[in-house]
């Protein structure tokens, strides 16, 4: 789950220790058999890692549909207490690799929603090193009013979050695959995501939501705005999100793997 070549590449000042690289290398030319998140990861392996092709197969993350789902009776907003509220959600890691203070920034030039808020999902304690810095850049972009951070929060409690959300964004420099992502999609939110890494092979863009080439925040706020601004359109991309997580079920995955654990199994024990 993520590679320490690409994400020292991913960033400029990422730093991954050196013998998690030599690590992982060695592990890709040995092993009888890779399982990668996306042909993203897939081409890494065998491109900087020097696996073999025939023994990297892709399998994408899965994703509980049952536990992550939409609330058809809007009732996760009444629960957060973000009725009337035009909500932003991010989750994650606290980390710069994670790009969260581009959405603060395209928060700010949002100036047309009085009504905004910010949600940021993550983070430990109030000794964390990131955390500080973003509390930081929030009172330097005066938009305090708009921003709430949550704290850590169990997954089993997350569906509330993302059901309130008008649209989840991941705005990261690198990601492996993009569980948020799917689980916000699982809920029927819509995502804004960075196009990198495996994101580009769960969202569909225009279809389940925006791929944004670019790390700037005002494309960012474009593409927030673009789907806040049509309510067919959200609403298209809702309904697509889910039949796209339904897809990506356990029960889809966990068949794949099996598949692919028993066919492993049969052939190094014929070599």
């Amino acid at each position: 789950h993520t590679l320490s070549e690409n994400k020292m590449k991913a960033r400029v000042g990422e730093l991954e220790p050196e013998e998690r690289f030599y690590a992982e290398r060695e592990i890709a030319r040995t092993a009888d058999r890779i399982i990668g998140f996306s042909e993203h990861e897939r081409n890494i392996l065998i491109n900087s890692y020097q696996a073999s092709s025939d023994r990297v197969s892709v399998i994408p993350c899965g994703v509980d549909v049952e536990l992550f789902k939409p609330y058809r009776d809007h009732s996760a907003r009444k629960q957060l207490g973000l009725e009337n509220m035009t909500v932003l959600l991010y989750v994650g890691r606290l980390e710069p690799l994670k790009g969260i203070d581009i959405l603060l920034r395209a928060a700010s030039i949002m100036e047309h929603f009085d009504n905004l808020k910010v949600l940021i999902i993550g983070g430990d304690d109030d000794q964390d090193q990131e955390l500080h810095r973003l509390r930081t850049l929030v009172n330097e972009l005066n938009i305090s009013d708009k921003v709430v951070f949550v704290g850590r929060i169990e997954q089993d409690s997350l569906p509330p979050y993302y059901n309130a959300a008008d649209i989840c964004v991941v705005p990261s420099f690198y990601e492996s695959f993009g569980l948020v992502a799917l689980e916000s999609m699982a809920c029927g939110t819509p995502v804004v995501a960075s196009r990198v890494g495996g994101l580009t092979s769960i969202i569909k863009n225009n279809v389940t939501g925006l791929l944004i080439p670019w790390h700037f925040p005002e494309t960012f706020a474009d593409g927030i705005d673009f789907i806040l601004a049509s309510e067919t359109t959200r609403q298209y991309m809702s309904d697509q999100s889910r039949t796209v997580a339904l897809s990506l079920s356990w029960d889809s995955v966990t068949h794949k793997l099996i598949e692919t654990y028993n066919s492993t199994y049969h052939i190094t024990k014929s070599e």
